[in-house]
């Protein structure tokens, strides 16, 4: 009887292991977009799912980084030399623009993860 409750535990706890590597979350990039010189660099940048995109104006002037079309976001207005960050939680292409300087363009392609 000990034998087939010590093979009980032992077989819940490889399960409970199993299902605990399953729902760890995938390791998220940052990746950083420069707002300097009037444009976006890098002007597309591919991400997966779940990595975080930084926008940065290194600008002297405000910027804004707002979709134009996928997943909707917007910045806000971005001062120079704040920072501002939108995690991809979906897959597709997210096109956007600065609104202050509409021929700003960028774009983010996410990638399901691996």
């Amino acid at each position: 009887m000990r034998g087939i409750i010590t093979l009980g535990v032992a077989l819940v706890t490889i399960a409970a292991f199993g299902l605990a590597r399953a729902a760890a979350p995938l390791r998220s990039t940052t990746h950083h977009v420069l707002i300097e010189g009037m444009r976006f660099s890098p002007e597309v940048v591919k991400v997966n799912l779940g990595d975080r995109v930084e926008f940065k104006n290194a600008d002297l002037v405000p910027h804004t980084a707002s979709s134009t079309a996928g997943t909707p976001f917007d910045s806000g207005i971005l001062e120079s030399g704040r920072t501002w960050s939108f995690t991809c939680e979906t897959e597709g292409t997210v096109a956007y623009r600065c609104n202050f300087h509409p021929t700003m363009t960028g774009s983010i392609v996410v990638q399901p993860g691996e």
